[in-house]
């Protein structure tokens, strides 16, 4: 047995290598750059995220619910079978011991002719099946969204990191540009310590953009729901897409097509047949049922019995403790309740849409506005450049200069990126997000 032990160990280490390579090579085989684009990380998402998974099991169990209360409509076959010894003495018998052995065989069939609770039972789980289909739906949709502001998180990140660059680089520039200058006596020792305090604070934000790129990727894999997927950056549109979309137009495809009102809707359309469902319990089952048996005995005096049977069974509740009203009494409160959630998620759902219309006009305004700002930067850093090559201007207007550029280069891609990301938070309130 100890020979044992580690052949079992050896095999189990191979195995879970053998998984873990496995698992490495799909996400190898798809990205092999570690470069994610936008629709990647959906279908990942889509593919791997466990909530998406956990509705799905949800929706597969209503389907089986469904099957099973179908299972009324079909006759039920039974057999019974059994067979028993026994053994005993007479009190006033010459012999005394006796012992005798029985075998008994029985099969029963039974078909519900009418049972109108059955019914109802039927017509209840296939709405909470859509109901169901509907949640996995919006589940989904939810995930999708995520899922896509985390990777606009992630990629203004990313962006913001190539604009740091380049502001070092303009900052190196200022510097060279100070030394040259004080060769010349154009510029003092303050001059050139103010370049090296913009370069150094330069490094530090950069250092803490890349710190926070990584933060920004692993959200992302959290969302996405694949910790072990290789990312080492993103590739994503950076240019403005206008969303054209009407606010009464925005509000009535949300009513027609958010998942989530439609499964409200199918629940109260469940509940009203569950009050059904338990007024049909008041009504009779009328069921047909037969069987045939078979019956043997084994002692002193042998007995076998053959037979069979066929009926027409009816049952009529007549008292049940009030069990049956207090079952319709509940059936009727949980009815207002989703009927009273389902007004609620309506008036959400149209406050959700109005609020992402107007942020989304807001930023279209604003997006447009820091576009400007950026072409003004430029000029003011060229201006600035230009007045300092030639000694007309300090350290200070360049250093400034060069600042509100980076300012604005950041400014404006917060709004293109927030931008993109309310788009997708609009589609999903409207509930045609993809």
């Amino acid at each position: 047995m100890k020979l044992k032990i580690p052949k079992v160990f050896s095999l189990i280490f191979v195995s879970v290598l053998i998984m873990t390579s496995l698992k490495v090579s799909i996400f190898a085989e798809d990205n092999p750059k570690n470069v994610l684009t936008l629709s990647e990380c959906i279908n990942y998402a889509i593919k791997f995220n466990p909530n998406i998974k956990s509705s799905k099991q949800w929706e597969r169990a209503s389907k089986a619910s469904l099957m099973g209360s179908k299972s009324s409509l079909f006759p039920s076959l039974t057999y019974y079978g059994g067979i028993s010894r026994s053994s005993g003495k007479h009190k006033n018998s010459v012999e005394n011991e006796y012992s005798s052995t029985d075998y008994s065989s029985n099969i029963y069939i039974n078909q519900n002719i009418f049972n109108l609770a059955s019914y109802k039972n039927i017509v209840y789980a296939k709405e909470q099946m859509i109901s169901q289909k509907y949640s996995t739906k919006s589940t989904t949709q939810g995930v999708i969204f995520w899922a896509t502001y985390a990777f606009y998180n992630a990629l203004k990140i990313q962006k913001e990191i190539d604009i740091a660059n380049e502001n070092i680089l303009s900052i190196r520039q200022f510097l060279n540009l100070s030394k040259e200058l004080q060769h010349q006596g154009k510029c003092s020792e303050y001059d050139i310590t103010f370049a090296k305090i913009d370069s150094m604070n330069a490094e530090i934000q950069l250092n803490t953009l890349k710190s926070n790129f990584q933060k920004a990727i692993a959200y992302l894999k959290e969302q996405i729901g694949a910790s072990d997927l290789s990312i080492s950056s993103l590739s994503g549109d950076i240019l403005f897409h206008l969303y054209n979309v009407n606010l009464d137009d925005a509000i009535n495809m949300a009513l027609s097509n958010r998942p989530d009102y439609k499964a409200s809707l199918y629940t109260i359309a469940s509940k009203k047949v569950f009050v059904s469902l338990n007024y049909a319990r008041l009504f009779p089952v009328l069921s047909m049922g037969g069987g045939a048996n078979y019956y043997n005995r084994i002692d002193d005096y042998d007995y076998s019995n053959k037979g069979w049977n066929l009926g027409l069974n009816m049952s009529l509740p007549i008292f049940s403790g009030f069990r049956i009203k207090s079952d319709i009494d509940q059936a009727k409160a949980s009815l207002s309740a989703s009927e009273f959630y389902n007004e609620n998620l309506k008036q959400r759902i149209i406050y959700e849409v109005q609020v992402r219309y107007y942020a989304l006009q807001e930023l279209e305004r604003n997006f447009k506005i820091s576009e400007k700002v950026v072409n003004e930067s430029y000029k003011k850093y060229n201006l600035a450049l230009s007045r300092y090559k030639s000694g007309k201007s300090n350290s200070l207007e360049l250093s400034n200069a060069i600042s509100s550029l980076t300012c604005a280069h950041i400014n404006n891609l917060n709004y293109l990126i927030h931008y993109k990301s309310s788009v997708a938070d609009l589609k999903w309130a409207i509930g045609i997000i993809e």
